[in-house]
């Protein structure tokens, strides 16, 4: 990763400075590049457990008590 310069330093709001991965995919024509910073620890919960079924009411209760 190092050798082929594919280690990214990003500044995340929250989080600080963050280092990175790049991609593996090299391309001339078309480069690759970071869109978006990762996701913050359980910003994802609620929709996760959405498409497991659950209800919202269910997911406000999980999301009160601490669960996501």
């Amino acid at each position: 990763v190092r050798a082929n310069n594919m280690v990214l330093h990003i500044d995340h709001p929250r989080a600080g400075q963050l280092t990175l991965q790049g991609t593996p995919i090299r391309m001339s024509q078309t480069p690759s590049a970071v869109r978006r910073l990762p996701p913050e620890l359980g910003s994802d919960g609620a929709d996760i457990v959405a498409e497991l079924g659950y209800s919202q009411s269910e997911i406000s209760q999980l999301q009160e008590d601490g669960v996501i």
